[in-house]
Formats: structure tokens, C-alpha cells, sequence
């Protein structure tokens, strides 16, 4: 999947909740989508952003679309190992 722009994420008291649950707070998800994460297909139209926080924790954020590149984070949990390696692979090719 092709680079997106994320310039804003909607937060809600939901979304913050709901990725506690996952052992992610909204700063880990914030630094993932700044810090030129990768992207896959998610389903139901969302786009799932796979990164690292500052402390190198791998994360995948799904975001739902919205408009004027802002994304709703539904939720957020520690990357699979396929997901990492996918991350690791994709930026080993733009080096």
C-alpha cells in the first residue's frame, strides 16, 4: 500500500479507552503515525499503520479514514511478528 498523510487523529474518550485495553496509550499511537510508519490494507475500508514508538516498541494503529487527512485510531495493540518483519522489509527497500 502506498504512503499516506496523516496530518490529524480524532480522539475520543472510546478510542483512548479501548487501546488501554490493547496496553497502548495515545502517545505511543500518536509517535507511530508520526515517525513514517508502513501501511497495509485493514478491513472495512480502514488502513492499518505499522511503526515504532520513540522507545522502538512496534505498533499497529487501524485507522478509519476521514477527511482532509485525519484518521479516527479505532484501536492499537503491539505488531505480530509478520507485521514487524513487513515493517523491517519495506524500509530495508527505501534505504
Amino acid at each position: 500500500m502506498d504512503k499516506i498523510k496523516i496530518d490529524s487523529l480524532i480522539w475520543d474518550d472510546w478510542n483512548i479507552t479501548h487501546m488501554v485495553k490493547h496496553k497502548v496509550v495515545r502517545e505511543e499511537v500518536e509517535e507511530t503515525c508520526q515517525s513514517g510508519p508502513v501501511f497495509l490494507a485493514g478491513h472495512s475500508g480502514r488502513i492499518l499503520a505499522v511503526g515504532k514508538t520513540q522507545k522502538g516498541r512496534f505498533i499497529t494503529v487501524a485507522l478509519d479514514p476521514e477527511e482532509n487527512n485525519s484518521y479516527y485510531p479505532v484501536t492499537a495493540r503491539p505488531s505480530s511478528k509478520s507485521e514487524r518483519k513487513y515493517y523491517d522489509d519495506i524500509k530495508k527497500k527505501e534505504s
